[in-house]
């Protein structure tokens, strides 16, 4: 039986392809160089305490208990006739997670009526 025209052209043009895609895969390629990056940057961790002042002392337990379950350690101690939360994260943290921290205890300060302090940073213990 004989082929007709387009089935004879499309099996040209399938075994040239064929043929394209092989020599393509077999030709030797020089060593692709990684694109230029910028400098890396050095991260600087740091550790210090988020302080918030209550009037009482359920209201210092409840924002401590909120703090906890998003990751702080925290303490309550009194501080003269009023209440001081102070949590820090466990570990060292970005410099740049600071005011993303301050801003999550400052939430939770204000929820429980308290007000934000601020942060203290501590110098690293040496290991």
């Amino acid at each position: 039986m004989a082929r007709s025209l387009p089935e004879t052209l499309t099996e040209a043009v399938r075994a040239t392809v064929w043929e394209r895609d092989q020599e393509a895969w077999n030709t030797p390629r020089p060593p692709v160089e990684p694109p230029a990056r910028d400098e890396p940057r050095a991260v600087h961790l740091m550790r210090g305490r988020f302080e918030a002042h209550f009037e009482d002392v359920e209201a210092a337990r409840a924002a401590a208990r909120d703090a906890r379950a998003v990751g702080f350690v925290v303490d309550v101690e009194q501080e003269g006739a009023r209440w001081l939360a102070v949590g820090r994260r466990a570990l060292a943290f970005p410099d740049d997670e600071r005011a993303r921290y301050a801003s999550r205890l400052q939430a939770i300060a204000t929820q429980h009526g308290g007000s934000f302090s601020g942060f203290v940073e501590e110098p690293h213990d040496a290991a």
